[in-house]
């Protein structure tokens, strides 16, 4: 199965972003994740959070509707950078939908802009001030 990795870059701190995340259940999880807003792909399972050395971990499972990709597997993660900043990431293998295996490097750059998308969301979702914490 092929890969896919991207970040971006937080102007938050790693406890900031982690505390918010970081939820009771997993239906709170997955509505931080934004898995409940997704109108092109259906949430099949999201993992217990875990915190490995300075990263916060939680592994998710999406079954595409109108993606690049039949299904994700994915982690979700999260680094810190410094006191300030952290990375929010994406790290996985995906299974192609039957139009695109015949081009797999667009198919390729699809998943990755399709990903690239959903962390910006998740970025935004993160800000406590309206405004994305993205770093630019």
């Amino acid at each position: 199965m092929p890969l896919v990795h991207d970040f971006v870059p937080l102007d938050q701190g790693f406890e900031a972003v982690t505390a918010r995340l970081v939820a009771d259940d997993r239906d709170a999880l997955a509505q931080r994740l934004g898995l409940d807003e997704l109108r092109d792909a259906v949430a099949q399972g999201v993992g217990h959070p875990r915190f490995h050395d300075e990263t916060l971990v939680i592994p998710v499972r999406l079954k595409g509707l109108a993606t690049p990709f039949e299904l994700l597997d994915a982690d979700v993660r999260v680094e810190r950078v410094d006191e300030a900043h952290s990375h929010l990431m994406l790290t996985g293998s995906y299974e192609a939908d039957a139009i695109s295996r015949r081009a797999s490097v667009v198919q390729q750059r699809l998943v990755e802009s399709w990903v690239r998308a959903y962390l910006t969301r998740i970025a935004a979702s993160l800000s406590s001030n309206g405004q994305s914490p993205v770093s630019r």
